[in-house]
């Protein structure tokens, strides 16, 4: 039999160089000259064997050497394209079966030529590209597009080494604990704590704010003139707490019973009116902590004239002022407030203002259409228990608008969200109120407006309106910024929305059923926390620790770790994550019955379904919730229902 050459020659010679091929390197790009230099040494290298009859050294036996290149340089994307210039040469090179120079590569393979020597016949072929992990640039367009925790990550973070260290630290600390967390865990002194200033507190401002408070009209009344002018639940309620039945009267309270399986701590407690918001007073002077509450009197009537929120409205309107024992769970009834601003809501205290004298600073929205705040002294005499604001002077608003809603944005600055959809900034050290900006973000009433502070990234606002979208911006420039961050809801509700400090997030309702969080660096990868039974009406976060409530409409309150969603890949999400209902209140129509059923019940994340509209009782359903952020009470929380019903529990860690 005929033998063969190590090059066989009566294979088709390379095409030749025309006049436009030149100056082929002159059209090469600058970072591509050093690979077209080396393909075009290795072509110069055949074309002179194939004329010759003569092997080229690098070519000797028929094995070919390996040709080292700068990988750091050179990308596989730019050999490709010196290869599309170049041509593809089909030439023959006999390689042992044994041996193959090359990797093998995820492709159909061509059919090789036949050969009636023992020896198989390859051909040069470019180099493979690089699989889609080297590929920095590849399009994202969801959140399903990033498979790894790592990826996702540094997608929806950024890449910031502190920030991520913040984040590794929270991993650490809490991503093992499901619905608890050890107490120990939230201190100051803790590894796994990490401050976070909310934009109130940065700076102290009592003194330019304490002189604008004494503007302020307000004489103590009696408790006969107090009881004329609010109209507070005469009888009792019937109370069932797991299977003990009791009764409650108004300003009582009544702690939770000895559970056949296991021990909770904590207390109901009866307001005497319809609670619309609370608010724990952020700071650690003593042991006492000290809560909140807004009560309206017009309570089990939903659908009463006064309730009304699109037009201005001014009527008695009552917040209550308790304090709190940690280590005795007494809690006492420290002051009462009536004015005569509507109903009020968004209850928020000023992190920054700190004197001896004062015992704190509290903003609200009321129904009258602005936003005001009020001072509690520390030391409350007898005499001023009770108090009636004649004029609360200390107040934000716009002409022919209503505020809805608002948020810090600075220790002397707020930003507010209107009945119209406007958005504007205030200064409240200002005496003539003029807004910064006044800018039209949504087209209806905002619900909900949060503020995103942090250290690593520009500032963000985002809001919620009744128009079923939820936009954030730049307050520096509200026009260009204004960005989507979800899809399109049906308004109608509430759509509670706030910022998780920790995890950087904003967590936010879909307008019904649906929780759901998105980080403002990666506004795309939108993460669905779980479907719940009842309407969201309010959600609750701290700065100390990475869990959630979420409260609903048909008297459920539900626990979940937004750690083990956000710090995750987006496989096996079902198992990973999931939420546990705490409480649940409810109704017996033929008894006459509040009933709190006490049983944990855990559900996965991946739960879906139609939303199912459902009319529950008025007075069941949960109207606010809230964490106590301080170091000495994080683990306690609060949430309250329409029937005037304030629970308090402490979050015992799980050993």
């Amino acid at each position: 039999m005929r033998e063969t050459s190590p090059v066989t020659r009566r294979r088709r010679a390379p095409r030749k160089a025309s006049s436009q091929n030149k100056n082929l390197a002159e059209n090469v790009p600058e970072d591509d000259i050093d690979t077209y230099n080396v393909a075009a040494s290795a072509v110069k290298a055949l074309q002179a064997a194939d004329n010759s009859g003569n092997s080229d050294p690098d070519f000797e036996e028929g094995k070919i050497k390996d040709i080292e290149e700068d990988k750091d340089d050179h990308s596989f994307e730019d050999e490709d394209n010196v290869a599309d210039e170049l041509g593809e040469y089909d030439i023959p090179i006999e390689v042992d079966e044994e041996e193959d120079s090359f990797e093998e590569e995820k492709r159909p393979k061509k059919k090789a030529r036949r050969n009636t020597s023992k020896k198989t016949t390859n051909t040069i072929r470019k180099p493979a590209k690089a699989k889609s992990p080297a590929k920095k640039d590849r399009l994202v367009r969801a959140l399903k597009d990033l498979s790894s925790a790592r990826d996702k990550i540094c997608r929806i973070y950024g890449s910031n080494e502190d920030r991520l260290l913040e984040l590794a630290k929270i991993k650490e600390g809490f991503e093992e604990y499901m619905f608890d967390f050890p107490a120990e865990n939230i201190s100051n002194s803790s590894a796994y704590y990490i401050p976070k200033v909310t934009p109130s507190g940065k700076e102290n401002i009592y003194d330019q704010l304490h002189s604008k408070l004494v503007m302020n009209k307000w004489f103590p009344i009696s408790e006969t003139k107090y009881q004329g002018e609010f109209k507070l639940r005469d009888e009792p309620l019937e109370l069932q707490i797991g299977d003990v039945q009791s009764t409650i009267n108004t300003f009582d309270k009544i702690e939770f019973p000895v559970f056949p399986n296991y021990e909770r701590k904590g207390f109901v407690y009866n307001v005497g009116g319809m609670i619309t918001d609370i608010a724990w007073l952020n700071q650690d002077q003593d042991d006492s902590q000290y809560l909140a509450v807004a009560v309206s009197q017009y309570l089990d009537e939903p659908s009463n004239n006064e309730l009304r929120t699109f037009n201005s409205v001014s009527h008695t309107s009552n917040i209550q002022l308790y304090r709190l024992n940690p280590e005795t769970l007494t809690f006492d009834l420290m002051q009462k407030i009536l004015h005569n601003s509507g109903e009020t809501w968004n209850l928020k205290w000023h992190d920054g203002y700190k004197s001896p004298e004062s015992l704190g600073l509290l903003f609200f929205v009321t129904q009258d259409g602005c936003v005001k705040y009020i001072d509690f002294p520390r030391e409350m005499p007898e005499e001023n228990k009770i108090i009636l604001y004649e004029d609360i002077n200390t107040s934000i608003r716009v002409p022919n608008n209503i505020i809805t809603s608002f948020d810090f944005t600075s220790p002397s600055t707020i930003v507010c969200g209107f009945r119209d959809g406007f958005v504007a900034e205030f200064d409240i050290l200002d005496d003539l109120c003029i807004p910064s900006f006044y800018e039209k973000v949504h087209e209806s009433y905002i619900f909900n407006i949060a503020y995103a502070y942090t250290d690593y990234e520009m500032p963000l606002v985002a809001t919620s309106s009744i128009d079923g979208n939820v936009f954030s911006f730049n307050p520096r420039d509200v026009a260009m910024t204004r960005t989507q961050v979800d899809q399109r809801f049906r308004g109608g509700n509430v759509d509670p929305m706030v910022y998780s400090p920790l995890l950087y997030s904003f967590v936010y309702s879909d307008g019904a059923t649906t929780a759901r969080a998105a980080t403002p660096h990666g506004l795309f990868a939108v993460h669905q926390l779980g479907t719940m039974s009842g309407t969201l009406n309010s959600i609750a976060t701290s700065k100390r620790h990475p869990f959630n409530l979420f409260v609903e409409s048909d008297g459920s309150v539900h626990i979940d770790n937004l750690a083990r969603r956000m710090l995750t890949g987006v496989r096996n999400m079902s198992d990973a994550l999931k939420y546990c209902k705490l409480w649940k209140w409810d109704y017996d129509r033929i008894d006459k019955t509040y009933r709190l059923d006490h049983n944990y019940d855990v559900f996965k994340s991946s739960q879906v379904g139609p939303t199912k509209m459902r009319i529950d009782i008025p007075g069941i359903n949960v109207t606010s919730v809230k964490w106590n952020e301080t170091e000495k009470a994080g683990t306690f929380y609060a949430f309250s229902n329409a029937a005037g019903l304030l629970v308090i529990e402490k979050l015992d860690s799980i050993k």
